[in-house]
C-alpha cells in the first residue's frame, strides 16, 4: 500500500486508476502478493474515497 501511495498520491487516484494499480501491485509483489489481497487493497482506496465524500 505504502507504494502505491508514493506512486499514485492518494486513495482516490488509486481507485480512479484501478485497473493499472493492479497491474502495478502484480508486477511489484509477484507470486507473493496473491489476487484476493490486491482486490481488498483496491477495495481499501475505493472505500477511502466513499468514506472522504461523506
Amino acid at each position: 500500500m505504502e507504494k502505491l501511495l508514493i506512486i499514485y498520491g492518494s486513495p482516490q487516484a488509486i481507485a480512479a486508476q484501478a485497473d493499472q494499480a493492479i497491474k502495478d501491485m502484480q508486477t511489484w509483489g509477484g507470486h507473493f502478493l496473491k489476487p484476493d489481497k490486491i482486490a481488498r487493497v483496491i477495495d481499501s482506496a475505493a472505500n477511502a474515497v466513499r468514506w472522504i465524500r461523506r
